[in-house]
């Protein structure tokens, strides 16, 4: 028989890691993480190998929640070797620029629909580029031949694009956690900067990385913002590609809302499924 194919490393990077640590009377404090990101992600994956025996090995690479100095950088890197982990250093002074400055500032208000409380501040902005290059050195530093990249999140939307463009071959995968604003709201950024983050999260790049790994009998593609137009308009013309709402699109179809999404995934179930085959009780 031949050998089995182990799944691919999955290399998570996130604005926190697993764990947390603080720096008490000279010597590290571990704890669990605050991160709702980080936390539901690590359930996950503790949970994973009772449904999956062949679960991928992964990484994590993030922010440990504190600054880290001198020989206690020893420290934290035998720690986080036990949490299959990569700590990203950075200052105080950073990461308020970068987190308290642009992130919680101006991302979070601005994607959540409250223009008039975001601030945009050029400094700010230097230190979200300036961090983003520094988690991209740090992911590049724990990359094997054939690895997942998996990014999250609105802190890191510069990421997917800074690895792509060091790393041509890289598969890399983005996920935001919060809304993304419709395009009126997203164009009040300054133009350089939107400019930036959507070359980062280009999902018209990721779908091509996907369609050239090999090849596919039928593509199903849904979205339902602008940001997904990059994808339609990559995909093959027989592709199954749907504009969820009612506006104008390079999608093929146009459905109403999420709940006919579903309905016609249930429809498309049952039309493809083999006559005799017995539905399991989980389905």
């Amino acid at each position: 028989m031949p050998a089995q194919t182990l799944p691919r490393r999955l290399v998570i990077v996130a604005n926190r890691l697993p764990f947390s640590v603080t720096v008490e009377g000279g010597a590290l404090r571990l704890g669990g993480s605050p991160g709702g990101v980080a936390s539901g992600l690590k359930s996950y994956l503790d949970a994973l190998p009772r449904f999956r025996p062949q679960m991928p090995e992964y990484h994590w690479v993030g922010w440990p929640g504190a600054p880290v100095g001198g020989e206690l950088q020893n420290d934290l890197a035998a720690a986080a070797g036990g949490f299959h982990s990569t700590p990203v250093l950075l200052s105080e002074a950073e990461m308020e620029q970068f987190y308290q400055g642009f992130c919680n500032k101006t991302i979070w208000p601005l994607f959540h629909y409250f223009p008039t409380l975001a601030r945009f501040d050029d400094d700010a902005w230097r230190q979200y580029r300036h961090v983003n290059e520094v988690y991209c050195d740090a992911v590049l530093g724990t990359l094997r031949p054939g690895d997942v990249v998996w990014v999250h999140d609105y802190h890191l939307m510069l990421l997917p694009g800074l690895l792509r463009r060091k790393r041509p071959g890289l598969t890399v995968g983005f996920f935001l956690h919060i809304p993304f604003p419709d395009f009126e709201i997203f164009r009040l950024l300054p133009d350089a900067w939107r400019k930036e983050i959507l070359a980062g999260i280009d999902k018209g790049v990721a779908a091509l990385r996907w369609l050239t790994q090999d090849h596919y009998d039928f593509i199903f593609a849904a979205g339902d913002d602008w940001t997904d137009e990059d994808m339609f308009a990559v995909l093959p013309e027989a592709s199954f590609s749907i504009r969820v709402g009612y506006l104008s699109s390079r999608a093929r179809f146009n459905l109403g809302d999420t709940e006919d999404v579903l309905l016609l995934l249930e429809e498309l179930a049952g039309s493809l499924r083999p006559a005799g085959l017995v539905p399991g009780p989980n389905s």
